[in-house]
């Protein structure tokens, strides 16, 4: 007698079928959202936060078994480590603060590069609280029990940009309103016009490629570099004041051996060599100097990720990646005469660049190498691409940095030696910000 298999016909049978068939339907829906959020190479925190509030979406469909539903417990609890993993690796990412700080350094240019004292204080409050955000970071690692020893190594750096900047601040009580400052002084670039593109307020002999001036801003001696040559002599333009001197190089005494640019001299005659202490100096206060501040049509700019700008005369821009010398680009000046936008302003210009020059010459995987000889730029027309990174968000104001959050795991003795420095970093600048605040009330 043939048998026949009527199991369809039992209504629990059915049940089972239909529950188990909804769950995977269900399984696939979330594995799909996965996918599509996850094309562009990786999940970011916000991406999970989607997986995450989709699966207990789905955990709560009726019919599904208590087994079914913890396999959905478990997803979830495996989203929200994953994203604290994320947002970890996103928090205390060096590079990114590296960005951060080197836009807040372009804007400190821009407001104060022709006000020491503030453009000092800028700086220092700009490090402090990098230091904050380092120190936060190695205590979240340490807990989450990461490698730290890089986050380590940056927060040491920036103590020592701090302690330098803070003497630097310090030194200017010394002024006696005719001669320099001594062992400190102010490197500056200028644009043809003789505004400031670049400067740095700093200890004598910390940058090279500048020229000796006998000019002052607030008592630091200008080290300018040199607009350009003309009839046998070197220019360096600041404000009203052109600064020149035969294009020779002389025997530099503080190193033997080397020789270095023969001294600019403006505003007064050089008879013989002009040292610190001899009259002559020509000292120009922050107030009545300029810093460039727009990008005037014809003019040349750089960016947070060194790509290089050219704002044409029709009033639209040229953008230039991968350049490794300005002297590659015909016209453009070296990169230290080029004013540094901040963030919030590239990211105001990148709708009006409408041509981009790639010097990295890619090759595209659908369209095989370019045509264009090894070396030479490629033009794409058009808006840019992603041939470049993203840029990072405008640069919000100064904060201080967050704490709490983090709790930090037993170590032993030999293990807890490191977090003696955070406290010494922490005193050291403790310290210095309330010796700021009685000397410069």
């Amino acid at each position: 007698m043939p048998v026949f298999n009527v199991g369809f016909l039992n209504p629990k049978t059915k049940k089972a079928s239909g529950t188990a068939g909804q769950a995977t339907i269900l399984s696939n829906q979330l594995s799909m959202l996965e996918h599509d959020l996850a094309k562009d190479g990786f999940l970011a925190p916000g991406d999970y936060d989607i997986l995450i509030e989709k699966a207990q979406q789905l955990r709560t469909t009726g019919g599904l078994t208590p087994a079914q539903q913890s396999k959905y417990d478990v997803k979830i609890v495996g989203y929200e480590k994953a994203k604290n993993i994320k947002k970890l690796e996103k928090d205390d990412d060096i590079e990114r603060m590296k960005v951060y700080r080197k836009s807040e350094g372009a804007e400190d240019v821009m407001m104060a590069g022709n006000k020491p004292e503030e453009f000092l204080r800028g700086r220092l409050a700009s490090l402090r609280a990098g230091m904050d955000d380092l120190s936060e970071s190695i205590e979240r690692r340490e807990a989450a029990g990461q490698e730290s020893s890089e986050h380590w190594n940056e927060l040491m750096d920036l103590q020592k940009q701090y302690t330098a900047n803070f003497k630097t601040l310090s030194s200017m009580s010394e002024f006696d309103g005719n001669n320099p400052i001594v062992g400190q002084v102010a490197f500056v670039s200028t644009n043809s016009d003789g505004e400031i593109v670049n400067v740095d307020y700093a200890k004598h002999g910390s940058k090279t490629g500048y020229a000796e001036t006998n000019g002052m801003i607030n008592g630091f001696q200008v080290y300018g570099k040199i607009n350009t040559k003309r009839e046998g002599k070197n220019l360096f333009v600041l404000g009203d004041q052109v600064f020149s001197a035969p294009d020779l190089m002389i025997p530099d005494p503080s190193i033997p051996g080397s020789f270095k640019p023969n001294k600019l001299v403006a505003g007064v005659e050089q008879r013989g060599p002009l040292d610190v202490g001899q009259p002559g100096f020509v000292n120009m206060p922050g107030e009545t100097l300029t810093v460039q501040g727009h990008v005037p049509r014809d003019s040349w700019v750089q960016g947070m990720g060194n790509a290089i700008y050219k704002r044409r005369e029709d009033g639209n821009f040229s953008k230039y990646l991968n350049v490794q010398n300005s002297s590659d680009i015909d016209g453009a000046p070296e990169r230290d005469g080029m004013l540094t936008l901040p963030n919030s302003m590239e990211q105001s210009i990148v709708d009006r660049v409408d041509r981009t020059i790639d010097f990295a010459n890619p090759i595209s995987p659908e369209q095989g190498p370019q045509t264009a000889p090894l070396g030479e730029p490629v033009e794409i027309e058009g808006p840019a691409t992603s041939a470049e990174a993203p840029m990072t968000a405008a640069p919000q104001p100064r904060q201080p940095a967050r704490r709490g959050g983090a709790t930090r795991t037993k170590k032993k003795p030999e293990e807890r030696a490191s977090h003696g420095v955070i406290e010494t970093a922490k005193r050291t600048v403790q310290s210095g910000v309330e010796y700021l605040q009685n000397i410069f009330r």
